[in-house]
């Protein structure tokens, strides 16, 4: 499997496709697939729920993503990811308007736009990229993203 096959099965079993999905999509053999999934995941480390709290209280206090992953030993992927979820799991201002209120009818408007969806969907591809890169594909990533912010700062 090429590196751009392993990137675009590692984006797509990120986004949930299944193993017989992402077979159909691309082609590959299914136990090549497998194995592939199988390996990456292995590879991810596993993060403990008070880890994953920390992570979030660090960033709730106003550090970045990026800050997080370097203070608790994590990739700036895990970091997104554990963040997200957390986002996920805080109730609307609707939801808690209507909780302050004494109403116990639960309002929660979770439709997003096309647009929206485009954007997590590339963010999953990217995450899902950045997750097997070799340690020295991923500082230079990193030196790109300071490089982009360092480009942005001085058109300002």
């Amino acid at each position: 499997m090429t590196n751009e096959q392993k990137n675009q099965v590692a984006a797509m079993n990120a986004s949930g496709m299944s193993i017989d999905e992402i077979v159909l999509d691309t082609g590959l053999g299914k136990q090549e697939v497998a194995d592939f999934v199988a390996e990456r995941n292995v590879k991810r480390k596993t993060i403990s729920e008070q880890t994953k709290q920390a992570v979030v209280e660090w960033y709730q206090s106003g550090h970045t993503e990026k800050m997080c992953a370097k203070k608790f030993g994590i990739s700036p992927a895990s970091a997104h990811r554990i963040i997200a979820a957390a986002k996920e799991k805080e109730p609307t201002s609707a939801e808690a308007e209507t909780s302050s209120k004494g109403n116990y009818t639960n309002y929660n408007d979770t439709t997003k736009s096309a647009e929206s969806q485009a954007l997590e969907s590339a963010k999953a591809k990217l995450l899902a990229i950045y997750e097997t890169l070799t340690p020295e594909e991923c500082r230079a990533w990193e030196l790109g993203e300071v490089y982009a912010e360092v480009v942005r700062g001085c058109g300002e």
